[in-house]
């Protein structure tokens, strides 16, 4: 199997942009996905040999873009010349002192760091010292325009999230005997990516390295990381991240069985429009790039048919990016670096007006509130189908849903748990979750911005000096009511799930 490097330098901001419920925030990938790449590729393509609209009928154009024959990876953050991955969920960071890492993998923190939190972004680990690197990202803001008129509406503003400017990243096209593919495009060359690119966004230069053999390097069998989104389908053809379906899946390449110890996972949404059926594809559940696992049951003889699994990566739509995969990535590490940034953003001004200020507030708090609701539906869904036998009657659901919207506090909650009759409470503890029952869960769960989605919010959201203007942390209030987005979603989506079932 041959690769090809190709770098994507950003020549303007670019935004591409990525599920939001809010419709005054347009939110960006920290990367450049690989279907995007693709339909770059595929694009030019269609230029170059003149298909017009009947690309369809070209058997190259089929074998290029239609079939897992080439796979474009997702162009990841660069820094250094060196290409990084994204971070893995188990490496942490302490609250006391972020100078000190420590990957759960492999060990837990000292007694003296009791609170953790992710590291995020991206990292390169060299012998045990990790460095790691954040996208540069701005925020912008726009005013909202009538769709009618095309004049702005007078007060209201809406956002724009991008990636900097002059920033690299980097990918790969993975296949058999790629030359003929690399020959039919220049070596360097401009395109136009995301959204407005009518605007100020969305110009990039891409440039393409030369044909390679790929022969990915294992040197341990003990870990599995995810590089990017994972889909993986059960036996009903449905996309889970149920750990059973993925031991099946590395079963059925290697015809033999593994045993995961330890995993640190997160789900994500995979839902994106094709312009030329002028349809959305089909949302899919998947594991989130970064997901991580310490393995069991492998040993140095499986080396060579690990090194084919992560040639061809896992799982559904390989060709777009998905499913890339790496062994032995992981271990035991002493200590972080920071890479700083080439790019330079102008300084935050001293004196911030006043709606800036509530456009970050507003901002930060939307975006922590639909990441927090997206966890619930995920959970909810996993918890339906892990619980199907011993389901919560409605009744109960009600009763507990009655507990959050008059319970001031998480705390209110847990107390009024307590007070369940015994066959309320036993019914709740029949039911397993997140390796407990139902109850415990309730009980031990914690829902505040700075234990759950602080850091991917903020990451997402500005640069640090935009962060400065809004501490979510210290905001009481608003922390006091992250329990009942949480809770009042979960069980509106369980209900909605019960419901359906029992239609068909």
């Amino acid at each position: 199997m041959q690769k090809i490097r190709y770098t994507v330098t950003t020549l303007s901001p670019i935004l591409i942009s990525k599920l939001s419920g809010d419709r005054n925030m347009t939110e960006t990938f920290d990367y450049i996905p690989g279907r995007v790449m693709l339909g770059i590729f595929a694009s030019k393509y269609i230029k170059a040999k003149q298909l017009t609209n009947a690309a369809h009928n070209d058997d190259n154009f089929v074998k290029y873009f239609l079939t897992d024959d080439v796979i474009f990876t997702n162009a990841l953050l660069t820094k250094d010349n060196k290409d990084l991955v994204p971070t893995p969920f188990s490496i942490q960071k302490s609250k006391e002192d972020e100078s000190v890492l420590c990957d759960l993998l492999f060990k837990e923190f000292d007694d003296e760091y009791e609170q953790t939190k992710y590291l995020g972004g991206y990292n390169l680990k060299e012998d045990s010292i990790v460095k790691h690197a954040t996208v540069d990202k701005s925020l912008n803001f726009h005013h909202a325009r009538d769709e009618n008129t095309n004049t702005s509406k007078e007060g209201m503003i809406f956002n724009y999230e991008s990636i900097g400017k002059d920033q690299e990243f980097t990918g790969y096209l993975i296949g058999e005997k790629i030359k003929d593919f690399k020959d039919i495009f220049k070596e360097e060359f401009e395109a136009f990516i995301g959204r407005s690119k009518t605007a100020q966004y969305g110009r990039i230069k891409v440039e393409m390295g030369n044909v390679e053999e790929y022969n990915p390097e294992v040197t341990t069998v003990n870990t599995l990381t995810f590089l990017s989104d994972v889909i993986l389908y059960n036996e009903n053809g449905q996309s889970t991240t149920d750990l059973s379906v993925l031991k099946k899946y590395i079963y059925d390449k290697l015809l033999r069985e593994i045993k995961i110890d330890k995993a640190f996972i997160k789900t994500s949404r995979i839902d994106n429009y094709v312009s030329v059926w002028k349809l959305k594809k089909p949302s899919e559940t998947a594991f989130a790039s970064g997901s991580c696992f310490f393995i069991s049951g492998l040993n140095r003889e499986d080396i060579e048919k690990l090194k084919e699994i992560e040639k061809s990566g896992i799982g559904e739509r390989r060709n777009e990016g998905l499913g890339r995969i790496k062994f032995g990535l992981q271990g035991e590490i002493s200590s972080g670096k920071e890479l700083k940034s080439e790019s330079k953003n102008d300084d935050a001004p001293e004196i911030v007006p006043e709606i800036v200020k509530n456009i970050v507030e507003y901002s930060i708090q939307e975006t922590i509130k639909r990441q927090i609701k997206s966890s619930a539906i995920n959970d909810s869904i996993d918890f339906y189908f892990k619980n199907k036998k011993d389901a919560l009657s409605n009744s109960l659901i009600g009763r507990l849903e009655s507990f959050v919207k008059t319970g001031q506090t998480i705390e209110d909650f847990k107390s009024n748990l307590d007070r369940l009759r015994k066959t309320a409470s036993d019914n709740i503890k029949k039911c397993n979750f997140d390796g407990t029952d139902f109850f415990e869960y309730m009980k031990n769960k914690n829902i505040t911005a700075s234990n759950i989605t602080v850091e991917s919010a903020f990451s997402s959201i500005a640069s640090e000096d935009v962060k400065k203007l809004y501490n979510v942390e210290s905001d009481t209030d608003f922390n006091r009511n992250l329990f009942k987005d949480y809770y009042l979603t979960f069980f509106s989506y369980l209900r909605k799930q019960m419901k359906g079932g029992k239609n068909k």
